[in-house]
């Protein structure tokens, strides 16, 4: 296995909501890709404020913790009609996918979530 197999991307960057949810543009340069398809099995969503209201996904991949903003428009509809709280779900799959570059940062986000929800 290649050494940055199971890695999304590079870790160790954070935001002040997130937690390995960024990777400075500086170290942009090495990556070839912007989308990965992974399987998670301790997927948590929570729901709450922050400056508007979000869903948020957390979850470990190979040993390592994210927390990652949802973009997945069907996720965040049927969340956001929710109470703010933490909803745990089954195994899942998530697409991640790596933003472009935004104030020296490009961000990891779950595009989308494939899976048994409510």
């Amino acid at each position: 296995m290649h050494p940055a197999a199971g890695l999304l991307w590079i870790n160790g960057h954070h935001t002040a909501a997130g937690v390995n949810d960024c990777v400075p543009v500086e170290y942009i340069g090495g990556i070839n890709d912007s989308l990965k398809l992974i399987l998670v099995r301790d997927l948590q969503l929570h729901v709450f404020m922050y400056y508007r209201r979000r869903v948020q996904a957390e979850f470990s991949f190979s040993g390592v913790r994210y927390s990652l903003w949802v973009t997945d428009p069907v996720i965040e509809d049927t969340y956001l009609a929710q109470a703010d709280g933490v909803y745990n779900l089954d195994a899942s799959y998530l697409t991640v996918s790596l933003s472009g570059p935004y104030l020296g940062r490009c961000y990891k986000l779950v595009a989308a979530i494939i899976g048994r929800h409510p």
